[in-house]
C-alpha cells in the first residue's frame, strides 16, 4: 500500500515537472503592446533616434532602435503638433496622411 501511493506521488510529480518543460509560462503582456505604451503620445521622425522607419503601406514604424514597434513621421516636430487640416496634412484619427505623412495632428 504504502509503495503505491510513494509510486503514484514520484509519477504525479514527474508528470507535472515534464508539463512545465514543454509549455513554459507566459507573460499576459505582449510585447507589442509594452512598445507602443512606452511610444509616448507624439509620433516623432522616422529618420531620428535608429528609428530607420518602415515606409510601408500599413502605417509607418519604426523597426529599430529604442522606438522599435512606434509609429513615426516625416517631417515632425515634437514640440509642434499642427491642425489635421492645414498645410495639406489632410490628417485621419489625429495623423497626417499627406504631407508630414505619420506624424501627430490636431483636429480643429
Amino acid at each position: 500500500m504504502h509503495f503505491s501511493t510513494l509510486l503514484l506521488a514520484l509519477t504525479t510529480t514527474a508528470l507535472n515537472l515534464a508539463a512545465k518543460a514543454i509549455v513554459p509560462e507566459t507573460d499576459s503582456t505582449s510585447t507589442s503592446l509594452m512598445s507602443r505604451a512606452d511610444c509616448g503620445t507624439i509620433n516623432g521622425n522616422c529618420y531620428d533616434n535608429d528609428c530607420d522607419g518602415d515606409k510601408s503601406a500599413n502605417g509607418l514604424t519604426c523597426i529599430s532602435g529604442q522606438y522599435a514597434g512606434c509609429p513615426c513621421g516625416y517631417g515632425c516636430n515634437k514640440n509642434y503638433v499642427g491642425p489635421c487640416d492645414a498645410f495639406g496634412c489632410d490628417g485621419v484619427n489625429n495623423v497626417c496622411q499627406g504631407t508630414y505623412r505619420g506624424c501627430s495632428c490636431v483636429d480643429v
